[in-house]
């Protein structure tokens, strides 16, 4: 049995997790504002499809799409946030 190499590094596994879970974090943030009532819900749904569909076209194995995409959405959940107080 063979196995393949896998064109990830270690640390690449590790930036793409921190991208799923930024952008799990944000969408759980955009209902929860809806849910409090700061935000409507047709843009909460909007907004977190719009992440999430960003999301899905980010290369994986583009180390620096990943880092930009994980930066825009720490800004987005710092945005969240402030919304939240």
């Amino acid at each position: 049995m063979s196995l393949e190499k896998s064109a990830w590094r270690a640390s690449d596994a590790v930036n793409y997790e921190s991208a799923v879970d930024a952008v799990n974090t944000s969408t759980a943030m955009l209902f929860d504002l809806a849910a409090a009532g700061t935000l409507d819900l047709p843009t909460a749904v909007s907004e977190a499809t719009t992440l999430r569909r960003e999301f899905l076209r980010v290369d994986g194995f583009d180390r620096e799409a990943v880092e930009r995409y994980v930066a825009r959405l720490e800004v987005c959940i710092a945005e969240l946030e402030s919304l939240r107080q």
